[in-house]
């Protein structure tokens, strides 16, 4: 809801410039949910772009993976490209931050230079100069930056402190380093947009799983937006993809000096015993062949014909 078009536009409806002072939050306000739906944009963007890089990785392998190793090893990759893509993303913004705070560029906001006229002169010319913004004896040239409380200018110029929110010299970084801790809470959501506090929701702590409770827009864009995440692996798919023709695989195991030494003497244990069963069927076949042969000569000599003499 809030960092959708309609939302952003309704706050200028609702809240014009009321105060001239960069000290009242509603002064930021537009360009803050701007930010951060341009975060949320670039995000969503890196996210798309790191999962489509994943799905085109090839996982190879010489031997054959079993589910929870495949689960593992694409787990493992898939967080490790997540981590690079953050990475990679966070250098990019502190560059830019960086890079518009080396060259001074005027916030249009007016929240880091302010322009001021000189005396007039001898010739009653005032020379128009820009002059950085002081904030708690903090000056917008300090490296650092100047962050500030900033307020919310109730009623007859009664400031009330914005819980969550703080000031700097650039949006962008009133951005990082605030929370959205006031959008939890109905009291000073209301504070900020009373005619639309009743039709909008506000946000849920119970909706955070993995971030800490109000963590800081920085914090955020570190984890690209992304509270949590999940993959399901399909196992099938897996090899059904590869489609091989024939798997080959083998696997080496070294068993222990008493399983080799049971092993053997139960195979000489088996061996033995085959062959007491076996021998004597053996050898009571031999010897009854070999008296069947005897037999057999034996009543072929007394079997010789007789020769009678004329």
């Amino acid at each position: 809801t809030f960092v959708k078009q309609v939302w952003i536009n309704s706050i200028i409806l609702q809240n014009p410039i009321v105060s001239s002072t960069v000290y009242d939050i509603r002064y930021y306000l537009k360009l803050f949910w701007e930010f951060i739906a341009g975060f949320c944009s670039v995000s969503n963007s890196t996210w798309i772009d790191t999962v489509t890089s994943f799905s085109a990785l090839r996982i190879v392998s010489l031997m054959a993976i079993d589910k929870q190793n495949l689960r593992i090893q694409a787990q493992t990759t898939l967080a490790s490209s997540i981590l690079t893509a953050q990475a990679i993303l966070t250098r990019h913004l502190l560059a830019i931050r960086r890079m518009t705070a080396e060259n001074q560029f005027v916030s249009r906001l007016n929240t880091n230079f302010y322009l001021s006229y000189s005396p007039p002169d001898l010739n009653n010319t005032a020379v128009p100069k820009m002059w950085p913004r002081v904030y708690n004896n903090r000056s917008y040239l300090n490296y650092r930056g100047c962050p500030h409380s900033i307020l919310i200018n109730s009623s007859h110029q009664h400031f009330v402190m914005t819980s969550g929110m703080i000031g700097d010299c650039f949006i962008a970084d009133v951005t990082l380093v605030s929370t959205l801790k006031c959008f939890y809470n109905s009291t000073c959501f209301s504070l900020l947009h009373k005619e639309s506090s009743k039709n909008v929701s506000l946000l849920l702590n119970s909706s955070n799983n993995h971030f800490l409770t109000n963590p800081t827009i920085q914090m955020l864009f570190n984890e690209t937006m992304i509270d949590s995440w999940s993959t399901e692996i399909m196992f099938e798919s897996f090899y059904q993809q590869c489609n091989p023709i024939q798997c080959y695989y083998s696997y080496t195991k070294q068993f222990s000096a008493i399983f080799i030494i049971t092993t053997i003497i139960g195979m000489y244990s088996g061996s033995f015993i085959v062959l007491r069963l076996v021998v004597p069927i053996i050898l009571k076949w031999i010897f009854r062949c070999r008296n069947r042969s005897s037999t057999a000569d034996v009543k072929a000599i007394t079997t010789v014909p007789s020769c009678r003499h004329s």
